[in-house]
């Protein structure tokens, strides 16, 4: 009489070196990392991530089309391999927060000097500010709603004023 011993067999996983990583959400710079939750999909069915898979993400702070996501499955679970998609962080809208005018003597014009402007919405990172400066374009001139003298809080730029940003964090900002 023969004994047949029981062999364990190891139950084949599954590759995720094709699946597609789609976000759940676009990213905008705003000076702090950006992990957008994902949703991965294997011959179009949905694969959770509990238990399956871990999630890594690489250059997500900056506004860039390099931010890199990357799942990588788990030892423990159905799955093997992994893959990665890039996506992009877009860049933060700068507002203008104040407008400083050239004083100047009457001249039955509503017309001002403008000789500096102050960003708003100028993230940080490491409670530091990002460096990000405008420049003025030399000589612009702006209106004010009146010729008469007085204090005015509305200034008008031409339609066509391009501002230029400077400083080690400018391309982050639009």
């Amino acid at each position: 009489v023969s004994l047949l011993e029981d062999t364990p067999t190891t139950p084949t996983k599954t590759s995720l070196n094709d699946a597609t990583i789609k976000l759940a959400q676009s990213c905008v710079y705003d000076g702090t990392e950006q992990k957008p939750p994902v949703n991965v999909e294997l011959n179009q069915r949905p694969i959770l991530q509990q238990g399956n898979f871990t999630v890594d993400y690489e250059n997500n702070i900056n506004a860039s089309t390099e931010a890199k996501v990357q799942i990588v499955a788990l030892d423990t679970g159905m799955y093997s391999g992994g893959t990665s998609s890039y996506f992009t962080i877009s860049p933060a809208q700068l507002s203008i927060q104040s407008v400083k005018a050239e004083n100047r003597d009457y001249n039955g014009t509503s017309e001002v000097r403008i000789s500096g402007v102050t960003l708003g919405g100028v993230c940080s990172q490491n409670n530091v500010l990002d460096d990000v400066k405008v420049t003025v374009p030399q000589g612009i001139v702006g209106t004010i709603s009146s010729a008469n003298a007085g204090t005015y809080t509305t200034i008008t730029f031409p339609e066509e004023t391009s501002f230029q940003l400077s400083g080690a964090m400018a391309k982050n900002y639009t």
